[in-house]
């Protein structure tokens, strides 16, 4: 083996346990609540209490005062 396909394979190897110590610490870090169930952000677009469900648009005609 040469001195490249060394540093190369150190390298590599490093991103691997970066990758491995970034996913695990994704997975890891949702709290469990009561239920089982991951709990995430309250303003997460998935949970159905934090949709915001004021329009952006108006549609229809401008009453003018």
């Amino acid at each position: 083996m040469g001195w490249q396909t060394i540093i190369a394979t150190i390298i590599v190897a490093a991103a691997a346990i970066w990758l491995v110590r970034r996913i695990s610490r994704i997975v890891t870090s949702g709290s469990r609540d009561g239920e089982g169930h991951i709990s995430s952000c309250g303003t997460c677009y998935k949970n159905p209490e934090a949709v915001d469900t004021t329009p952006l648009v108006k549609l229809g005609k401008n009453s003018k005062s």
